[in-house]
């Protein structure tokens, strides 16, 4: 999924169940920067909040804001700070 605000375009990732292949992460980073260029913003949003330490590291590598509950909530936060 995507959107944006006007200024920033963010591609949305959705998962379901445990995330355990990076390759996930990597498309997603790549599609952001392939389509929106500098000023894309990547976001995972699943409902496993379990994440194991690889994964953790390569969401923060990569920048992507990852959301596991309250999602709409989050989301909006997230595109508001993104404006400032």
């Amino acid at each position: 999924m995507a959107f944006s605000d006007g200024k920033n375009l963010y591609i949305i990732e959705c998962k379901s169940g445990g995330l355990k292949d990076k390759g996930v992460l990597a498309n997603l980073s790549t599609n952001a920067q392939i389509f929106g260029g500098a000023n894309a913003k990547c976001i995972l949003i699943s409902s496993d909040d379990h994440l194991g330490q690889n994964i953790q590291e390569k969401i923060k590598i990569l920048n992507i804001k990852f959301i596991f509950k309250d999602f709409k909530e989050n989301i909006e936060n997230y595109v508001n700070d993104s404006r400032h």
